[in-house]
Formats: C-alpha cells, sequence, structure tokens
C-alpha cells in the first residue's frame, strides 16, 4: 500500500544530517531551502542556510512526524488533477493537447527570441496546438463579420455590454469607465476599434419642510 500524507504519496527519507525538526523551509522551483531568511526593508539581510534540490523535479520536502521526506508534488501522480500545479513530474508535464514533453514543444516568440509555451488551464499549450486554436478562433470570428453596406454603426451605440463592432464578440470594460476613443483590439477578430464610456445622469428634487 502506498503511504500518503494529506493525498500525496511519501516518496522517501531525506538522508541530510543538516536536517532536524522545526527548521524552516522554502521553495523555490524544485529547489528547497532551509533556515531562516530574513527580509527588512524588502532587501534580503539573510539567506537561507542550505539548499537540497531532489531526486525529482516533482518532490518538495515535508517534515513528518519529525522526520523530514521527499512527497509527491504532481496532482496527475497523485491521482488527483489539478488545473494549476506548483510543479509536475517529467511524464505529466507536457501540452495538454499533443502530450509534447517541454523539450520538444513548440515555443512562441519572446523577449530577445527566448520562446515560451502557453500557460492554460490543466498546465500548458505548445505554439503549434496554440496556433490551431488562434485560427479557428479567428475563422470564427471572420465569418460573423458583415459587409461594409450591411454595417450599421448605430447598432453599437449606447449598448449595455460593449460589443467588437466588427464580429460582435462582447468586450472586457473593467478597466474603461473613462474611455473616451480608446484605441482597442478585438481578441477574438483582432481588429481595430475605439471604444467610448457613455455615462448618464438623471437628478431628483424633494421638498424642503421648514
Amino acid at each position: 500500500m502506498v503511504s500518503r500524507i494529506d493525498g500525496e504519496i511519501i516518496r522517501d527519507v531525506i538522508n541530510d544530517p543538516r536536517l532536524f525538526s522545526g527548521i524552516e523551509r522554502a521553495r523555490s522551483g524544485k529547489v528547497q531551502r532551509f533556515g531562516k531568511r530574513i527580509v527588512q526593508g524588502g532587501k534580503c539581510i539573510q539567506e537561507c542556510d542550505f539548499e537540497i534540490t531532489p531526486p525529482e523535479k516533482s518532490w518538495y520536502s515535508k517534515e513528518i512526524d519529525g522526520v523530514w521526506h521527499w512527497v509527491e508534488g504532481c496532482s496527475h501522480c497523485n491521482g488527483s488533477p489539478k488545473d494549476w500545479d506548483y510543479v509536475r513530474c517529467d511524464k505529466h508535464d507536457v501540452c495538454v493537447d499533443c502530450g509534447v514533453d517541454r523539450e520538444h514543444a513548440t515555443k512562441s516568440p519572446g523577449i530577445d527570441g527566448v520562446g515560451a509555451v502557453w500557460g492554460c488551464r490543466g498546465g500548458w499549450r505548445c505554439n503549434d496546438c496554440q496556433e490551431q486554436i488562434n485560427k479557428k478562433r479567428l475563422a470564427e470570428a471572420e465569418a460573423r463579420i458583415v459587409p461594409d453596406d450591411e454595417y450599421d454603426e448605430m447598432d453599437f451605440w449606447h449598448e449595455n455590454e460593449a460589443r467588437c463592432p466588427w464580429c460582435k464578440a462582447e468586450i472586457n470594460t473593467d478597466e474603461s469607465y473613462d474611455a473616451c476613443d480608446e484605441e482597442h483590439e478585438c481578441h477574438e477578430c483582432e481588429r481595430t476599434f475605439k471604444l467610448t464610456a457613455e455615462h448618464s445622469v438623471s437628478w431628483t428634487t424633494i421638498r424642503s419642510v421648514k
């Protein structure tokens, strides 16, 4: 029978003489840092005493009954997959659509040419799979765009919800309550439009009694 703690598999005892019951522990990626770290005024004045890298990247350290153990942090290995894991094992750290691992996954262009995969619910998605989703979304949005001779701008005036005047997609206006001809790009059809917040004022009067 597999031993567990809080639903996670206990992998092994950590054999390191520097560890003792009650020592402070912090996680930094897969690295486990032990000892007190002191920060004052946003500046670190004392680093942890030492650090240990686990045998597997998804393992993390946990004190159990006064003894430090390696515990499985990959929710898939533990049998209860989560949408968001702190870290996953190599077997389960794959694209949610095609299953390619990180080493062989296509990357999206990044800053200074450094590529990255796309974070998403359930893990991450390689660039090839994300591009397929983008193309499908763009095609569906383009299909909703009516020709210029059928477009009536009044259909988009004084609406309760902002919509893209091209493809009719709903627009997030949480940070646009003071918008006045703000330039926006639609997240579905990728076309630009101008957004203005329309405000109305009403008045109430009541007789004063002397």
